[in-house]
């Protein structure tokens, strides 16, 4: 059956590490990254904090948003080009 791992690997390792692993087991993997601006993505996540809807865990502050887009290491030409792309 097929199984979407909705994570956040920001690190470039962190996806390789994913996509060996479904390798050595003889799995088909598939990235996805979802795209859109930083003011958009802040806009989000604050709305998020505000509205608390049914799949809310905790408030990010703003300390922690800019620390985890200080840590996203963005794709190179090789990872994009097996990936799927959605641009938000």
């Amino acid at each position: 059956m097929d199984v979407v791992l909705d994570i956040g690997c920001m690190k470039a390792a962190d996806r390789l590490r994913f996509s060996q692993m479904a390798a050595q087991a003889a799995l088909p993997f598939q990235t996805h990254f979802v795209s859109t601006d930083l003011q958009t993505r802040r806009q989000r996540v604050q709305s998020r904090n505000a509205e608390r809807g049914d799949t809310f865990a905790f408030p990010v502050s703003p300390a922690m948003f800019e620390m985890m887009e200080s840590q996203y290491e963005a794709p190179d030409e090789a990872e994009m080009a097996h990936a799927n792309v959605l641009k938000t």
